[in-house]
């Protein structure tokens, strides 16, 4: 390990940091608990402005740091700099290559040689997306939906989408034991709301569940009433037709924004049910058609 200390670094920014520098700072980070690592920097040619845009993942998939060390990381290189975002960064930020980091191995061999998306559109909606990929597990493409659907806008974007598949192309996947900030298991949870195997077992009488098992599950989440579930509910979208091990490996490794989805309404449900229980929206298709007339 070389000898030199904390004080030594403080006369140069880190900015300006050469490779040799930054591994020199590695090797002497908490006596030594990162100096392995310090070679590779220098062959990566790791100099001080690279050393600032680091991230979690980065660190964890290329240099193959654990989770321990990449929190001592950005905890000792904070101390040097108040430059440092690192530490307020992700694992997995929003791109799509980033994102497809998070599937798992057996999903990422599914996703190798899967066709890319044509240019005729712009973004799909759930329906459109597995229209479009009839042989792909939906549970998968439950997963890629939450992952790539920003704003809870209810379409995803087609060059993202194509992105995502290319990095799954280039991406190992990760192993079923291993911890993803992205995901959360959620079977137990579920379970305080509705012993879902028993619904699984009334209403799936062709192995997939039925429209009724799904609202089910939906209002006893939602705590709400059945009626105001419509049948083209996203979240009902998301789970009927699945088999109770599919439904169930999905509650094991759910993706935060698939829960979300099951868990509540779109924002705009609700307004649409307010409009329809007031009457509102028969006065407003009148005017509408008044105002047609009219121009006519």
């Amino acid at each position: 390990m070389m000898d030199i200390y904390e004080d030594d670094f403080q006369e140069k920014e880190a900015t300006e940091w050469t490779p040799e520098e930054v591994a020199e700072w590695l090797s002497n980070v908490r006596g030594g608990e990162l100096e392995r690592y310090a070679e590779r920097f220098i062959k990566e040619n790791v100099n001080g402005d690279l050393l600032l845009v680091l991230n979690k993942r980065e660190l964890n998939k290329k240099y193959r740091m654990k989770k321990d060390e990449i929190e001592v990381f950005f905890e000792e290189l904070e101390k040097i700099t108040d430059e440092i975002e690192g530490s307020e960064f992700s694992m997995y930020e929003d791109s799509p290559e980033d994102l497809a980091t998070s599937m798992l191995e057996k999903e990422v061999e599914l996703l190798e040689n899967v066709p890319m998306p044509d240019d005729h559109d712009d973004y799909w909606s759930f329906s459109q997306f597995r229209e479009h990929y009839p042989d792909l597990p939906k549970v998968i493409i439950v997963k890629i939906f939450c992952l790539l659907e920003r704003e809870r806008s209810g379409v995803i974007s087609i060059e993202e989408l194509r992105r995502f598949f290319q990095a799954c192309s280039d991406e190992p996947g990760m192993l079923p034991d291993e911890e993803c900030e992205l995901y959360n298991a959620m079977h137990d949870v579920l379970r305080q709301f509705v012993q879902y195997k028993n619904v699984f077992k009334k209403h799936s009488p062709q192995g997939g569940l039925n429209m009724y098992g799904a609202k089910k599950i939906i209002k006893k989440l939602r705590n709400c009433k059945e009626d105001d579930v419509r049948d083209t509910d996203l979240g009902v979208e998301f789970i009927i037709g699945l088999k109770y091990q599919e439904f169930d490996n999905l509650m094991r490794r759910c993706p935060k924004q698939t829960w979300h989805r099951l868990a509540n309404f779109d924002p705009f449900e609700r307004l649409y049910q307010e409009i329809t229980r007031s009457g509102a929206s028969r006065v407003i298709f009148k005017k509408t058609l008044m105002h047609s007339t009219i121009l006519g």
